[in-house]
């Protein structure tokens, strides 16, 4: 049990990671009063996004949890770096 709690707390690391900072930086580009304040607000985003993608290829934890001895196919790393990239795409 408490290797277990212990391993959860490093899965908590990459969720807190992972956190509201892309959400919070969509939700201003979403209320901005003009196109240049949204267009700026959408930079940031695509910098959050960047950031993103870079600590997900990094960590390795999320290669361990895609190499697991259990025979379970996450595909961790490709599932969040591949939606990353079409959010990207989509808010270019």
């Amino acid at each position: 049990m408490k290797q277990i709690n212990h391993n959860l707390g490093k899965l908590d690391g990459i969720m807190q990671k992972l956190g509201s900072e892309l959400a919070d930086s969509l939700s201003k580009a979403h209320a901005a009063k003009d196109d240049t304040e949204r267009r700026d607000e959408l930079k940031n985003s695509k910098r959050v996004l960047a950031d993103y993608m870079s600590y997900v290829k990094a960590e390795p934890l999320i290669a361990h949890l895609d190499t697991n001895p259990f025979g379970v196919q996450t595909g961790m790393k490709k599932v969040l770096v591949e939606s990353f990239t079409q959010l990207a795409r989509a808010i270019s």
